[in-house]
Order: structure tokens, then sequence, then C-alpha cells
């Protein structure tokens, strides 16, 4: 396997589908490094990914969150979403919004993820190979050219619709997942005795916006690995505004199962 650095060719190779946040031209590899005609430069890592933020954005996610998740990722807690995201990103350019550690879209596709998350993306290294990049970004001004990507994944981000459509090829796909109601039914009654979650203010912005394609409904319980039970509540904010008896409560009795409930939409722009 190369090295991280030594992968840089084929990051650099990408360049075509880059833009400067700055002024908006073109980028162009330039050694090991991207740069735009009014010299605007944004150097390529050590670990293989670039950083396009004017200034670093503190994110509450950090390494302990992405490290839970990449394991229960990889357990097949998303197994049966991914299935379905798969059939849609099969031999498509993708550009993952929010990709935290990028694992996600290791298994789904080739592209670009980029999360605003630095510790994220630096996880998400891991994963860089051909065809396969992370960024650190901001998404109300994505680093991406106009018309250069076939697919966006949007899974359980923020949306900015009007950079979706500006940088989705013609006859490219927006596919947004969003939480049900019943998504991690058992660590919210577990952590707030309740279960009040609603995403009708998303879904009704969301038809605002966009076409809506196809919608799909994916629900289904998952058996929690023993070694794993524990990395749940790290996985999600949920856990930051619980009190901590009820962290405590649960630590000593770990979930066994817990409901995966989403909306799969398959829009375009």
């Amino acid at each position: 396997m190369l090295k991280k650095i030594d992968r840089a060719d084929n990051f650099l190779a990408l360049h075509s589908v880059f833009n400067c946040p700055l002024c908006h031209k073109n980028l162009n590899a330039v050694g090991r490094s991207l740069a735009c005609e009014n010299r605007h430069r944004f150097d390529l890592s050590k670990k293989g990914t670039l950083y396009f933020l004017k200034k670093e954005i503190k994110s509450e996610y950090d390494h302990e969150m992405f490290e839970a998740r990449r394991e229960l990722i990889l357990a097949g807690l998303y197994e049966p979403l991914l299935n379905e995201l798969r059939s849609h990103c099969k031999d498509k350019f993708v550009l993952d919004v929010g990709c935290g550690e990028g694992t996600m879209l290791s298994l789904v596709g080739l592209g670009v993820g980029f999360d605003i998350s630095k510790d994220g993306v630096m996880m998400a290294s891991d994963y860089v190979s051909d065809g396969l990049e992370f960024v650190v970004a901001d998404l109300t001004n994505l680093p991406f050219r106009d018309n250069s990507v076939d697919v966006i994944l949007n899974i359980f981000s923020p949306s900015h619709y009007d950079e979706f459509a500006r940088v989705l090829k013609p006859g490219g796909k927006l596919i947004k997942v969003i939480p049900n109601s019943d998504y991690l039914l058992e660590l919210r009654l577990a952590l707030y005795g309740e279960a009040n979650y609603s995403n009708e203010d998303v879904k009704i912005r969301l038809a605002e916006k966009v076409n809506i394609l196809e919608e799909k409904a994916v629900r289904y319980v998952f058996d929690l690995p023993v070694a794993l039970r524990a990395k749940l509540v790290k996985m999600t904010p949920l856990e930051w505004g619980a009190d901590e008896a009820a962290k405590l409560k649960l630590a000593g009795n770990p979930l066994e199962k817990i409901t995966v409930d989403v909306t799969m939409f398959v829009c375009e722009l």
C-alpha cells in the first residue's frame, strides 16, 4: 500500500473538480499543491488531505466520537442503508457532505468527502486511495467547480441547496438521508425517558428546495455486538444533553439492540 504522502499524485489528479474557495477561480496542480491564477495556494498535507477553510471552525465532533462511529459502521450498523446508497453511487463521482471520519463514503463509492472537522478528515485519510479523497471545507462555500459532481450524499448533515445545485452535473442527484421518529429509539429512551423527535421541518424545507424523485423508508433493529455496546452512546450528540445519572445507568446496563429508522430521498435540483 502506498504511504499517504505518496498518494499525492492520485489526489492532485482530481484537481479538475476543485475551485478556489477564496476567489472561485479554477485550481490546478502545482507540485504538491493546488493553486489558482490569483496565487491562492493549498498544500497537500502529510496525511494526504487538503485544508480549504479560511479559518479553523471549532467542531464539537471529536476523535472519540468519530472512532466510535467508525467501529459501529464497520460492524454493520448501517448496512441496509448502505446497500440502498450503493445502488445510486455505482460508477458515479460522489461528493459526501459532512463525511466525518469517511467510512460511509469508503463503503459506497468513489469521490471526495469533506467535513469542517479537522479531526474527522484526519481519520478519513486512512481511506485515501486512487479515486477516494478527503478535504476540510465549508458547506456554504464548496471548493468544487460548477457541474463537477454526479451524486451528492447528504447523510444526517446540514444542507446548502444553492451550493448543491451549483456543483451537481446536469442530471446529477442529491441523496439526502434523514432520521425518522424511531431513529436510535432505545438510546433516546435510556438517556431522556422519551423519544419526541420529529423530522417534519427538514422534510418541508427539502420539498421546497428540490424535486423529490424517490422516497424510501429504511427501518430495522440492529443487534449490538457486546464489545461495541458502550460505543453507541459515544457515536452520537445525544450524549451531550443527557444528565450524568442517566449516562451512568446506561453504562452499567448497555443496550443490546438499537433501532435504525431513516428515510432516503433521491432528488434533483
